[in-house]
């Protein structure tokens, strides 16, 4: 039997929203260190706040979901920062 969500797992990574570029489109830093620019769907906009200066301890987790080119990678989930302290 074929896992329908089997193709869909390859394709969404984890990684931290570093800053906003423009309109909908932020930097995201994945968590094997590769930066890429997704684009985020107004519902997570609520997440973020241009006036706040993001660090490694306040930076919002993401998920996104690679797609074909030419369209840009998508943020799927938005959540908490994933930092825990000194010596994680």
């Amino acid at each position: 039997m074929v896992n329908p969500n089997e193709d869909l797992a390859g394709r969404v990574r984890s990684g931290s929203l570093m800053e906003f570029l423009r309109r909908d489109v932020f930097l995201v830093q994945l968590d094997d260190g590769i930066t890429i620019t997704p684009v985020m769907p107004e519902e997570f906009f609520s997440w973020f706040d241009p006036n706040v200066h993001y660090t490694r301890v306040n930076r919002p987790s993401v998920q996104v979901e690679l797609r074909e080119p030419p369209a840009l990678p998508k943020i799927v989930r938005v959540g908490p920062s994933g930092f825990c302290g000194p010596g994680y």
